[in-house]
């Protein structure tokens, strides 16, 4: 996806290019390590590495501290477990349209983008993820629906011979019995 052509810094001061992510769900997670709701927000976003499967999840820090002050709080916050950018320039945070903290953005394997401002603790972060990350069109959804409707124009042909029959030939719906009329047939033979 477009959105994943880009570059940045790992906490390491190794190069990172979210262009390798392509084809799996990422969440981006942004925070500021100087911000108390992005410290409460920390330990939903470590358990959620683990326990989400099929994500990863990037921390993209706010570097104006220096890299050894996000290096000291990854570290404090139990953050360690998850890739961490540090966001020297801002460009990444430009680059995702992000102006505050904490702030989620999830890009799909198929491409789609949806982000979320404000801190998302306990199951608010994991139903974030599960709600969105889900395709609009799901075959097993179509399926259910297309039954239920099938269903439902079978019972209302069952209802309309039903009623045709329990009228004698002559139903409120304007159409004719033919059982009788077979009969009458089978017995002129």
């Amino acid at each position: 996806p477009e959105i994943l052509k880009f570059t940045s810094v790992l906490v390491d001061g190794s190069e990172f290019d979210a262009a390798n992510l392509g084809g799996e769900d990422v969440l981006f997670w942004f925070w500021d390590p100087n911000w108390t709701i992005c410290r409460r927000e920390a330990p939903t976003v470590a358990e959620a590495n683990i326990d989400i499967k099929n994500l990863t999840i990037v921390g993209v820090a706010r570097e104006g501290d220096g890299l050894d002050v996000v290096s000291a709080t990854l570290k404090d916050w139990g953050l360690t477990g998850l890739v961490n950018l540090v966001d020297v320039d801002g460009s990444v945070w430009e680059h995702f349209g992000v102006f505050g903290q904490p702030a989620s953005v999830l890009v799909t394997a198929d491409g789609e983008v949806v982000g979320h401002m404000g801190d998302l603790t306990g199951d608010a972060f994991e139903n974030f993820v599960e709600n969105n990350r889900q395709a609009w069109f799901d075959p097993v959804l179509v399926f259910l629906i297309v039954m239920v409707a099938l269903m439902r124009l079978l019972s209302c042909l069952l209802a309309s011979c039903f009623i045709a029959m329990s009228c004698g030939g002559n139903s409120p719906l304007g159409q004719t019995s033919v059982s009788g009329d077979l009969t009458n047939q089978i017995s002129e033979t």
